[in-house]
């Protein structure tokens, strides 16, 4: 019964089916039409039939079924108003007339307003031959679609005095007659349409006074009809495509007040144009054309009711006149507001002396080299609004001397403007309310007064070197509603802004802020906190669920770890970055914000699997998961957030087949992920509100926008900001363990950028259906299991870039044609069934078979297959025995054996997303594991042998002569050895890897120290013993035993330079010998050579070894910025031989020992990266010219790595600290070397299989190049660790894990457990 109940309700709702179709038409859309019949008191009859998209004349239907087209044209003989709600309901109609039927008008009363939103398609608006009132007009504006009026005669419109037809896209303005009868017009408004020409009748319109033709599509000369409107007083002309010169019949609008010809392309000078002689303009504005103005401004120099002169973006240039400022007279030229920013200036104008009136001057974007203009301030009383931003403004920021009473907003961004801030801000400002001095080189506190400015509300400071003072802002600048002070010095514990209730925005990241973070940090009214880039630690605090108002939260780049407090997803909330750091909690619980544009988790530890919530936020536009240890199935949850934009799963452990679904993903982006961006300021300058000023007073949009994503594409990670985002999609699953083919209907993103597929186990075809995505840029399925053809479809993707499909089991011909054609050889290797260009073997014709004649076959041949049976199985006997007595008597040709088949099952492994360093993943890393097996055994017995029996060649360092009383140089004073730094060097690393009270107790620190300071020479460097010699060699030794020591603690800065610096001002190491002018020295010494790297003193040749020893100097005392950084890492990266090891000098033979020498330097150079992108490390010179030495390399390291950031003074109070902090940071980089390729010449050249290293084949083991050559490979395997409490992939480790060495201290050369033990140890002291 009640399976007989389920057919009868599907038969109900099959007839109400065909009963609806059966209709045609929307019911509301029919029951208006017949309305609109009754309108026309049944003269119109054509309704016909119960299906108005059927038969019913004058009505169009869409596909939809939707009214699209309704023509009532003729039907009406007597006068009326309109019954304008009898079209609401018909909303997506595009073509409308109501044309010759006496209309007056909308009736008020009957939904004539709401009529542009309910049709809000309409396209084409027929109103022709009619007798509309002037009343009409006015509500004809906010049709956003309108492309086409008709209102062919204006006759009634005599008294007619403003027509606004507005913001209505109108292409074509047809009017026949009764254009030039509108005697009493004053006011015309047509901005924001599509209209490219006028009607000619315009030319009659003697009464206007104001026109506004801006924002339309006008080309070429403005319209000649109206040059006869003397009577203009405002016109806008502004943001259209005219070009040409002014014409000078524009000199007939001789009242002009007003006119506005910016964002256009008119030429020439105005010297010529009729400007000059239109005495009366008020406000002039030429943005944005390509006009010249001379330099003097003598053409305006009568004009004496121009206030207002904005002509940002045009040419100033010299008019080789007098440009002495006294000798050119203005008499009557007193303007307001000066707006020539962008103009090429390189001198500020001479006229801008006389100015006394100004209140608005925007100069920036010119190269003017000069001081910060004081007298522009003294000389303007009433100014409110300076803006130099980008003017390359020099020399220390100097104040008038006076208070400067009615200025409110101050911006001198991006200049190079040095020293302190000026003690007496406040009191030359004292109703300032936005000052904006980010990008300079202010360096010291922040002053202490600052906030006795009241109205003070915004305060950029980014990207300079301050290092203190923000506790007090954090308590007294109570009226603070922006603060921005990323990227500076400062230091310590983050301060508590919870009192600054007005606070809006915070933005303190690339700092070196460190612990954790404070409950009731900020104040609940806080709407964006940015605080990426520091070393906080510890855990997010539950307060951050307080903050209702929160809308962006940046905690990225730092160290926290735990779980995400689950009240964390608050109501508001836009922009979630916790990318890059150690949070470690499953990806569970429940997260319903539906406001989240933007949840960036990537590079975490969060485990578990694609929570089912993820659907949930149906807002995101981007989702960034990369890096994670999620497992499991892709969630098809993920297939309902359809307006995303990125989507990144890379890098996990996912498993199973691709979703099919994900293709209904738009890639797209929703609206609030691209156009939400916080407004943080919105300031519009004091004048004229019919001015249009684009000047801006925060930072650059792009670094406002909280809305970013960090996405690898093409081989790069990209850093997409702000609207940026909008031309940007992708998809990255690569990295994963997932299988199954890939669907078919991927190919239906046609929207989508980037694609990659790669580092999977993916089989079956590439398929066709991508030829549909044309706007793909990027295509990687490398490392799959790939087969079959390439989709010769796939030639129509124009736009694509890149493209890997390496190392699946792909075959056939390559399309080599259309865009193919560009891509090499490396998009195609590791497939060896496919042929043609480009590959080596071009030639695809298949090789000709031997024929056979099957008959003859079975005819003439016999075979006794009885025999045959019994002599194949005896051949396979044999040859099997053979094999196995070969391989068991030769081990050499049994590793071969096993090498060959082994070498071809090894899959690749991931290379972390940058397709850079795939050579990690190449074939030849795959080898036999007993060759790539390090023998610790072997080594522990070789070196143990060498504590208890020295060979003699050492035994005069036998550890049995040293004597409990000859403690204070580690060398007995009996056997006539002097003490020596690099023995004493040697000692305390040993006692430290010794480790323990017992061994640590043992070293006598003070004495130590004597010794380190009675080595230390006159000249500043040090001598390696008594009258020794001087090197940098010696300089690494000393200090880093003192700072192994923790001595440091004792000496103050300038102590602890005069290691290196000394009295005489010479510099040892960074410019080792340079000796100052002062001091009468006329040569120029450095022991960084002209390659880049190090010698061991001035004049010498560049050397691994020394190298290291230099660059870990200056790390330890913080001073590596006075090294050539850029050229030494292009030193460095090229002494990688092909053999996989390094060279310790250009064109000399590999040796293992550099294994450690200059790997180290490559893993330093990469942790100073990470430093410096948090902004503290060190003082960092302008390198701009010396980045083009190695693009490739400097590329990956960033604008603001070596020379583009803040320059922080060296931090003295914990110099003892610097190896720990150094060593704690994380290298977020790919390695500068092949680590991979370094392993391999370490185990398979360097190491002695009897135990101990070596140089290289052929050469004997040591225990020198035992300890370097290890040393040498656990820098290798653990390069590429994010941090230094974590291990490792098994991809870095080449051979099996079992090789994994301990973590060594990249400065010391010691384990890094043992440093962390002493380090405790002597800090107890």
């Amino acid at each position: 019964m009640e399976f007989k109940g389920k057919w009868w309700w599907m038969i109900i709702v099959v007839i109400m089916v065909i009963s609806f179709e059966a209709g045609g038409c929307l019911h509301q859309e029919r029951a208006a039409l017949l309305e609109l019949k009754a309108l026309f008191n049944g003269k119109y009859d054509g309704y016909q039939g119960s299906d108005c998209c059927k038969g019913w004349a004058g009505v169009t239907c869409g596909p939809d079924g939707r009214v699209s087209s309704l023509s009532l044209s003729g039907y009406l003989k007597e006068e009326l108003h309109f019954n304008a709600s009898l079209l609401l309901h018909f909303q997506e109609l595009r073509e409308l007339y109501l044309s010759d039927n006496y209309i007056l008008g909308w009736g008020e009363a009957q939904g004539s307003m709401k009529l542009s939103l309910s049709l809000a398609k309409l396209e084409v608006l027929d109103l022709s031959m009619n007798h509309l009132e002037s009343s009409i007009l006015g509500n004809l504006s906010g049709f956003q679609s309108l492309r086409r009026l008709v209102l062919r005669d204006f006759s009634g419109f005599h008294n007619l005095e403003e027509l606004d037809l507005s913001e209505n896209q109108i292409d074509s303005l047809i009017i026949h007659k009764g254009c030039g009868q509108m005697h009493k017009l004053r006011q015309l408004d047509l901005h924001q349409n599509e209209l490219g020409m006028l009607p000619s009748c315009f030319g009659g319109l003697t009464a206007l006074t104001q026109l506004d033709l801006s924002q339309n599509q006008f080309t070429g000369g403005i319209p000649p009809c109206l040059q006869n409107l003397a009577d203009l007083r405002k016109v806008d002309l502004s943001y259209n495509h005219f070009s040409g010169n002014i014409p000078s019949w524009l000199g007939n609008w001789v009242a002009l007040e007003r006119l506005d010809l910016s964002n256009n392309e008119f030429t020439g000078n105005i010297v010529s144009s009729p400007l000059v002689h239109i005495l009366s303009l008020e406000i002039l504005v030429l943005s944005k054309n390509r006009l010249e103005i001379p330099l003097s401004f003598k053409p305006l120099a009568h004009h004496a009711k121009l206030k207002y002169f904005v002509a940002d973006s045009n040419r100033v240039i010299s008019d080789n006149s007098e440009l002495d400022a006294q000798a050119i007279v203005f008499p009557s030229l007193q303007l307001e507001v000066l707006v020539l920013s962008n103009c090429g200036l390189i001198t500020y104008p001479p006229f801008l002396h006389l100015q006394h009136n100004l209140t608005y001057i925007d100069l920036s974007h010119n190269p003017f080299k000069w001081d910060f203009p004081t007298w522009l301030l003294e000389n303007n009383f009433q100014l409110d609004t300076l803006i130099l931003r980008n003017s390359s403004l020099i020399g220390a920021l100097r104040l008038p001397s006076f208070a400067h009473a009615h200025i409110r907003k101050i911006d001198i961004t991006q200049n190079k403007i040095q020293g302190q801030i000026p003690a007496n801000i406040a009191a030359v400002f004292p109703q300032l309310q936005v000052l904006s001095m980010s990008n300079n080189a202010l360096q010291g506190d922040i002053p202490f007064n600052l906030c006795d400015i009241e109205p003070l509300s915004e305060l950029y400071l980014s990207n300079n070197q301050l290092s203190e003072g923000l506790g007090n802002l954090a308590k007294a600048c109570l009226n603070l509603t922006v603060l921005r002070l990323s990227h500076n010095c400062l230091q310590g514990d983050i301060p508590s802004f919870y009192s600054l209730s007005a606070l809006k925005f915070l933005d303190l990241q690339g700092n070196n802020f460190s612990g954790s973070i404070n409950t009731n940090m900020v104040h609940p009214n806080l709407e964006m906190l940015v605080l990426s880039n520091n070393s906080l630690e510890g855990s997010i605090p539950e307060d951050f669920c307080k903050l209702d108002n929160l809308v962006s939260l940046d905690l990225s780049y730092n160290k926290l770890n735990g779980s995400i407090p689950s009240c964390l997803y608050l109501p508001g909330i836009e922009f979630l970055y916790l990318n890059n750091n150690k949070l470690s909690v499953q990806m569970t619980g429940e997260f319903r914000v539906t406001s989240l544009a933007t949840l960036d988790l990537s590079n975490n530890k969060m485990g578990g699997q694609i929570p089912s919530w993820i659907g949930n936020l149906t807002s995101l536009g981007a989702l960034l998961l990369r890096g994670n240890q999620l497992h499991g199935h892709i969630s098809v949850e993920l297939c309902k957030l359809v307006d995303l934009s990125i989507l990144d799963l890379s890098h996990n452990h996912l498993s199973g087949p691709i979703p099919p679904c994900l293709s209904h993903i738009s890639f797209s982006g929703s609206d609030l992920f691209l156009t939400a961006v916080i407004a943080t300021s919105e300031h519009e300058p004091l004048v004229d509100q019919n001015v249009k000023l684009d000047s801006k007073f925060d930072e650059d949009t792009t670094s406002t926008s909280p809305n970013r994503a960090n996405f690898t594409t093409k081989g790069t990670i990209y850093s997409y900001k702000g609207m940026v985002l909008s031309s940007m999609s992708g998809l990255d699953l690569s990295c994963n363990r997932l299988t199954g083919e890939i669907p078919l209907e991927l190919g239906n993103l046609s929207s989508l950028h980037a694609l990659n597929l790669s580092h999977n186990s993916l089989w079956g075809s590439i398929p066709a259906s991508f030829s549909k995505m044309n706007q793909l840029e990027s295509l990687d399925l490398s490392y799959n299991s790939l087969t079959g053809d390439i989709p010769i479809e796939l030639a129509v993707l124009t736009a694509l870039e890149v493209f890997s499909i390496a190392y699946n089991s792909l075959s056939g011909v390559i399309p080599f044609k259309a865009q193919f054609a560009t891509f090499d050889a490396s998009s195609y290797e590791g497939n060896r069934f496919l042929c043609g260009p480009p590959l080596a073997n071009n030639s695809c014709t298949p090789s000709e078979l031997p024929s056979i004649n099957a008959s003859a076959l079975e005819e003439d041949e016999w075979i006794d297959m009885e025999a045959f049976y019994m002599s194949f199985a005896g051949s396979c006997v044999t040859m099997f025995v053979g094999v196995v007595a070969l391989l068991w008597i030769n081990p050499h040709w049994s590793r071969v054996w096993f090498y060959l088949p082994n070498s071809k099952l090894q899959t690749p492994e991931c290379d972390n997303g940058d397709t850079r360093n795939q050579r990690n993943s190449d074939p030849e890393r795959a080898m036999d594991g007993r060759r790539l097996e390090l023998v610790r055994d072997k080594h522990a017995e070789y070196l143990i042998n060498g504590l208890r029996r020295l060979p003699p060649s050492f035994c005069v360092l036998d550890a049995k002569l040293l004597d409990k009383r000859c403690n204070v140089f580690f060398m007995p004073e009996y056997l006539m050895l002097m003490p020596h730094l690099a023995t004493t060097y040697a000692a305390v690393n040993s006692l430290i890897t010794l480790g323990g009270h017992g061994a640590l107790s043992s070293i006598n620190r003070d004495k130590v120290y004597a010794f380190l300071r009675r080595m230390k020479d006159r000249s500043g460097c040090f001598r390696m013993h008594e009258k020794g010699e001087l090197d940098v060699r010696a300089c690494y030794t000393a200090i880093s035993v003192n700072g192994a020591l923790r001595e440091l603690l004792i000496l103050s800065k300038g102590n602890l330079r005069s290691l290196l610096l000394p009295t005489l001002a010479v510099k040892f190491v960074g410019g080792i010998l340079e000796k100052s002018i002062e001091a009468g020295e006329k040569k120029v010494f450095s022991c960084q050579t002209y390659e880049g790297g190090i010698a061991g003193e001035p004049g010498s040749e560049a050397h691994g070894g020394y190298t290291f020893c230099a660059l870990a100097t200056m790390i330890l005392i913080n001073e590596a910025h006075r090294l050539d950084l850029p050229a030494l890492i292009n030193w460095v990266v090229f002494r990688q031989g092909v053999e996989g090891g390094f060279q310790g000098r250009t064109n000399k033979l590999v040796d293992g020992c550099y294994s450690f020498w200059q790997e180290a330097v490559s893993e330093q150079m990469q942790m100073m990266n990470n430093r410096r992108q948090e902004g503290s490390f060190g003082s960092q010179p302008d390198s701009s010219e010396k980045e083009d030495a190695l693009p490739e390399v400097t590329s990956q390291l960033g604008k603001n790595h070596w020379g583009g950031g803040p320059q922080c003074a060296p931090n003295v109070t914990k110099l003892s600290d610097v190896g720990l902090d150094f060593v704690k940071r994380s290298a977020n980089m790919s390695p500068l070397f092949h680590n991979i390729a370094l392993q391999q010449y370490i185990i398979l050249c360097s190491q002695v299989v009897d135990g101990g290293l070596r140089d290289k084949p052929g050469k004997g083991r040591d225990f020198y190049h035992t300890c370097y050559c290890l040393s040498g490979l656990s820098v290798c395997q653990h390069i590429t660790v994010e941090d230094s409490e974590s291990s490792p992939l098994p991809q870095e480790v080449l051979g099996p894990y079992s090789n994994l060495l301990e973590q060594i201290h990249p400065l010391y050369n010691v384990v890094l457990d043992r440093y962390d033990e002493a380090h405790e140890f002597f800090s107890s002291f």
